[in-house]
């Protein structure tokens, strides 16, 4: 069924000349609307109805959903039009970018994976003092709770609270590993305490290496973090015991983490792709070596890695060398998909070197802020949005520097794994040359503007190209797109290739 383009104009604040755009995209478009998020919603809801429409409005995307519902309908797909490309100060024409961004939305995403994860709801506390204890107080109407209370403050008996509403241990936890839902602890000089008898609650005898398993881990020790990038680990929780809105945020937070989650399948696995070890000799350590949350581990010959920990940051799929990890979330050719769309349809639409800017979730609002408020984005630099930026690595910059984009540059956020993203802009820089890539690092979004309309990019290629195939066979491709002249290319140490 045929896609129809319900557009805005967002009270005249921009212009959409509807006929041109469904000339240049070949798509069927609305007239535009002036209030289709408030007076004109009916005309939202006779698109939702017809089930063929995509809402050009992202900012009343609750409003939309709200609307749907209450039509027993299936929310429509929404594509921002305004933010990324009405929104301008640029003089040039906005159609080659508007038309870019349409073919784009009409792209089917594939179904997200998943596994499902259970959580009963058994939260162990470490820590000490009235912050952890009144922790506890908090959520054992809600979860199964033990404190485990530090070992060194609780050598005097006198210091042994006397609540029974929640289970109550001292030691030291030694180790814990895995994620919400399956984690294992080992604790040292374990004790629990003994209801038996008159006075004062006693603590039972020491032992060490006692184990067990919880949903939850909410730390409150004030020290070093159990996990490497433990803001990444789902099921943990961490807080400095001195900060009280902290500590009540991760209580809130642990209240709500029982029942099933989906636990998303970021990447994809070939273990005899896999070059990281052959006869006991090491080859390879890139995904080792970059993996924050230390989901991948060595495993004989190949790596191994587990979903639970891994948080989906993507710089794996970019530095493996032989395809053996891929991103699959969504998975790398969709992604190789959008890039060309995004190409061809800017040039089909008449537009001449075209910039394509990358960012995730922090840019976006970056984007959202500049247009309100600033000068918005060129009419030639176009969006789009990754939830990984380090997946985006030197072969899909490399396919869309082929596929016609003059320059590719990526804006940085603050959950960006920069070393990962900057290794591969280096080798993407080596291949295609230093003026067509580039990183932007900046929170500002006026100097992120700044930055945009100050810069000029290299002609793009004269032919593009759409590489297909492995991320390694389409990097090969669109190298030779970019440099046909070229014999030999001066790659940085560590390049995944080259000849003897």
């Amino acid at each position: 069924m045929a896609k129809t383009l319900i557009t805005c104009d967002c009270a005249g604040s921009q212009r959409i000349d509807s006929d041109a755009l469904a000339e240049r995209s070949g798509l069927a478009v609305a007239p535009p609307c002036s209030a289709l998020c408030t007076t004109q919603i009916d005309r939202a809801a006779k698109a939702l109805t017809a089930g063929d429409a995509i809402l050009c409005c992202t900012q009343e995307e609750r409003v939309f959903t709200e609307l749907a519902e209450d039509l027993g309908l299936t929310p429509a797909p929404l594509l921002d039009l305004r933010d990324r490309a009405g929104w301008s100060d640029d003089p040039r024409d906005k159609l080659p970018k508007m038309s870019a961004l349409a073919a784009e939305a009409l792209l089917d995403a594939p179904a997200e994976k998943t596994i499902d994860v259970g959580s009963e709801g058994l939260c162990l506390i470490v820590g000490r003092g009235p912050a952890a204890l009144e922790a506890a107080a908090q959520l054992k109407d809600h979860l199964s709770v033990t404190l485990l209370m530090d070992d060194a403050v609780t050598q005097a008996e006198d210091n042994l609270p006397e609540v029974r509403d929640f289970d109550l241990i001292s030691g030291k936890l030694r180790r814990a590993k895995g994620a919400l839902g399956q984690f294992e602890v080992v604790i040292d000089a374990l004790r629990q305490v003994d209801p038996r008898g008159r006075g004062p609650l006693n603590w039972t005898a020491p032992r060490d290496g006692a184990r067990s398993q919880c949903d939850i881990i909410i730390d409150l020790r004030g020290e070093t973090p159990l996990f490497p990038a433990h803001e990444k680990r789902e099921g943990y929780l961490r807080a400095d015991p001195g900060h009280p809105p902290a500590v009540a945020a991760a209580v809130l937070a642990a209240s709500h983490l029982t029942g099933t989650f989906e636990q998303p399948l970021y990447v994809r696995t070939e273990p005899l792709l896999c070059a990281h070890s052959r006869a006991g000799q090491t080859g390879c350590t890139n995904c080792l070596d970059l993996c924050p949350t230390g989901a991948i581990t060595p495993d004989g010959d190949h790596v191994a890695l587990d979903p639970m920990i891994c948080a989906g940051c993507g710089a794996c799929s970019s530095a493996c060398p032989s395809g053996a990890i891929s991103y699959d979330a969504p998975p790398v050719d969709f992604t190789m998909r959008r890039v060309q769309t995004l190409a061809r349809a800017y040039l089909e639409a008449g537009g001449e070197a075209p910039r394509l800017m990358v960012h995730d979730a922090h840019g976006a609002e970056m984007i959202r802020l500049a247009a309100r408020h600033g000068r918005g984005l060129p009419a030639d630099v176009v969006p789009m949005e990754l939830d990984a930026l380090a997946a985006f690595g030197h072969a899909e910059a490399l396919a869309a520097l082929a596929a016609g984009f003059a320059h590719v540059s990526l804006l940085l956020g603050p959950k960006a794994d920069r070393d990962a993203i900057e290794a591969q802009t280096a080798l993407a820089r080596a291949i295609a040359g230093e003026a067509r890539m580039s990183l932007i690092d900046t929170p500002d979004p006026e100097a992120l503007t700044d930055i945009l309309y100050d810069s000029e990019a290299p002609a793009p290629v004269a032919q593009p190209v759409r590489p297909m195939g492995s991320r390694r066979q389409i990097a090969r491709q669109a190298a030779r797109a970019l440099n046909p002249e070229a014999e030999v290319l001066d790659l940085p140490k560590g390049a995944p290739y080259g000849a003897v």
